[in-house]
């Protein structure tokens, strides 16, 4: 198995050419993975201080969103924030190449879609940490098809902080989404003008096909999930 600090000497050293030009996400599923992981990050940028030019994303589902709010977080958000904030401290001459990358738990059968609620808590914990001002930035992480349930809860936020950027997603496992869900993402977030605030790091079904059965497929799955 590749270990962190291994993984980090690929992508960072002058010796791994290949692998610099590419940004550092760091996805922490685990609580306590975090401070061993930027403890060993924090060691990367003092010895590599002038030739670390990566971005570095703070990745983490931090509140409970749809499909999960009867489950417990497995990272808060006061205690990720507040270690991410230290390390930021730490590292300060790296801080505007250090971005936030938050989300929601969440499970793509949900019946419902991301709340004003949800969009709401978030940006309470991004205005009151002064995310923006401390860091190279937010990305909202979400997942596409809960998104496409209905995207207008993002409206707000996204016209309040021009900065803040929306990352559409499919997960590890989940079946590829149709070109029409997306379509309907993109053309919404057009209509608002948000559209330069979006992205997408989606598995896309490879016909109009494939892309309808495997819709129907996480419909029914939702369906039968529900009813239990």
């Amino acid at each position: 198995d590749l270990t962190f600090d291994t993984f980090l000497g690929m992508t960072t050293t002058e010796d791994s050419k290949d692998f610099q030009h590419k940004h550092l996400k760091l996805d922490f599923k685990e609580i306590g993975t975090i401070d061993p992981a930027l403890d060993s990050l924090h060691k990367v940028l003092c010895r590599e201080n002038k030739s670390f030019q990566q971005a570095v994303f703070l990745n983490a589902d931090i509140l409970k969103g749809p499909g999960k709010r009867c489950g417990t977080l497995d990272i808060e958000a006061d205690v990720f924030i507040e270690k991410c904030l230290v390390f930021l401290q730490r590292n300060e001459k790296h801080r505007r190449q250090c971005a936030f990358s938050l989300g929601w738990k969440t499970d793509c059968r949900s019946l419902e879609g991301y709340t004003k609620h949800d969009v709401g808590e978030m940006q309470e914990v991004i205005e009151k940490n002064n995310l923006l001002g401390q860091s190279a930035g937010v990305v909202l992480a979400v997942n596409a098809r809960v998104l496409a349930k209905d995207p207008t809860p993002f409206k707000s936020i996204l016209s309040d902080h021009p900065h803040i950027q929306l990352l559409a997603w499919t997960g590890t496992g989940e079946p590829s989404i149709s070109m029409h869900q997306v379509k309907l993402i993109e053309e919404y977030f057009r209509s608002i003008g948000c559209e330069a605030q979006l992205g997408f790091d989606c598995q896309i079904a490879s016909s109009i096909i494939t892309g309808m059965f495997y819709d129907s497929a996480v419909r029914l799955a939702a369906l039968l999930r529900h009813e239990r």
